[in-house]
């Protein structure tokens, strides 16, 4: 049974329950409705796709629909499937009623599950670098500030949903973020904090800032080396010694 099939029996199923609700519908019976609905799916739109062959491009229409319908159906079901059709589309266009398609032939990708402690301690090494270039840190001590970052953000971002309920709003703003790293940091901590946010959030908006995606992926930056004196002392050597040997 294909995809389609498995369609049309589900569809089948809620039909039923709508004509009358609560009333169950055996195996057989479901699979005699799929049956029928299937094979007149198929011939309404043989007999379309035949009636337009001359026709291109090639659309399914609701005249070519209703015609094969005609042809199709006998009178007393014909009648109830056109005044139904008739109905829904007026529905449709009138936007009273919107149909939500399944692509079904699109596998849906299975979404990763973040790890935030590891996240944040990716951006450990990246911290350490912007206040120093030289600096190492060992993996121990990476998994703890990871830890650490980890959980100072689930605790602003728990009571900032808080006081937004309070405040009665749907949307946490700025002023419950602030409020909330205010309660849960100490003074000097959250007014640090509040600066930076603030500064990068302007940024952003601006579309100044200086963050970018590749800036969160771990790289040493070979350039600052040259920083350093001692490889400065090296690399000068080196050079001096191919000139004489020039």
């Amino acid at each position: 049974m294909d995809k389609f099939q498995v369609g049309v029996r589900k569809a089948s199923r809620k039909l039923v329950e709508i004509v009358h609700p609560g009333l169950g519908v055996s195996k057989g019976a479901l699979k005699a409705l799929q049956v029928l609905i299937f094979g007149l799916n198929q011939e309404i739109v043989e007999i379309i796709l035949k009636n337009g062959k001359k026709k291109k491009p090639q659309t399914l229409r609701e005249d070519s629909a209703q015609k094969a319908v005609e042809q199709v159906l006998p009178g007393t079901l014909k009648k109830c499937a056109l005044a139904e059709a008739h109905k829904c589309l007026a529905k449709f266009g009138a936007g009273l009623i919107k149909y939500k398609p399944q692509i079904t032939h699109v596998k849906k990708k299975k979404s990763k599950s973040l790890d935030a402690p590891r996240e944040f301690m990716k951006c450990v090494p990246n911290l350490l670098q912007l206040i120093d270039t030289h600096a190492r840190i060992d993996m121990d001590a990476k998994l703890m500030i990871g830890d650490i970052l980890n959980q100072m953000c689930k605790q602003v971002v728990a009571k900032t949903h808080e006081l937004a309920l309070a405040n009665k709003t749907a949307i946490l703003g700025s002023q419950d973020v602030i409020s909330a790293v205010y309660a849960c940091m100490g003074p000097n901590l959250a007014k640090h904090a509040i600066a930076e946010g603030a500064r990068n959030a302007l940024l952003f908006i601006n579309n100044t800032t200086k963050y970018k995606a590749e800036d969160f992926a771990f790289r040493v930056q070979r350039q600052e080396l040259r920083q350093d004196p001692a490889v400065g002392n090296i690399i000068g050597e080196i050079t001096e010694q191919q000139n004489n040997n020039k």
